[in-house]
């Protein structure tokens, strides 16, 4: 199933991407970017860091947008004790999650401004969690009180869709480049399968985006 999800989202942004006729690969992506993000309102915090490429469309108009790719490295934890999400007869603690997820973004810009641009930004992402680490203490409601296990394992977190809304700012550096500074926030659901459970992860999320534009 991950495979599957993997391939459709190429096929979603080669087909995309195949629109823009008689270009080179460099021409597809006009926008190349970085970012960290920060979990917010959540019992599961995280922290996360990505890279992705974009083609923006009409960014010296008024209404533009955007579609692209990317990959983003984000890492869950929840130290207290929670479940049983996962065994009526058991708890975990020291929860951490290390996820790889692929994703395509798409966007509507609303653009203004002379030299320096000013954007306004609604989006949204479709994604596929690639791989993720997940580990936790495990405390078993049968045996004394304590860590009763100690586990690592590798999990699939599943498909996710993703919202967003961001504010930013596009900076003359030269005649070609120009500087991205882009803050916004993000809500993702997952469904994820664990040991044949079905548990929906949401979260929540600040993110400060820094690119350039050509």
């Amino acid at each position: 199933m991950k495979n599957r999800m993997l391939l459709l989202l190429l096929l979603i942004s080669g087909s995309g991407f195949s629109q823009l006729n008689g270009q080179s690969l460099q021409d597809l992506f006009n926008e190349f970017h970085v970012s960290v993000n920060r979990g917010i309102g959540a019992e599961r915090n995280f922290f996360g860091a990505g890279l992705g490429v974009n083609h923006v469309f009409r960014a010296d108009q008024s209404l533009g947008a955007r579609i692209g790719l990317q990959a983003d490295f984000y890492h869950f934890w929840n130290e207290g004790v929670s479940g049983p999400e996962f065994n009526k007869y058991e708890s975990r603690s020291n929860q951490h999650f290390n996820a790889l997820n692929i994703s395509v973004p798409f966007g509507l810009q609303v653009n203004f401004g002379y030299s320096v641009r000013y954007l306004f930004e609604m989006g949204a992402e479709l994604g596929v969690n690639a791989t993720t680490r997940y580990s936790a203490d495990i405390h078993s409601s049968f045996s004394v009180p304590g860590v009763n296990e100690h586990v690592n394992s590798t999990m699939n977190l599943g498909a996710f869709l993703g919202f967003n809304l961001g504010a930013g700012v596009r900076i003359p550096f030269n005649d070609e480049i120009s500087l991205l500074v882009k803050p916004s926030v993000g809500v993702q659901a997952y469904v994820s399968g664990f040991k044949g459970d079905a548990l929906t992860i949401g979260n929540a999320y600040a993110k400060l985006t820094l690119g350039i534009l050509l």
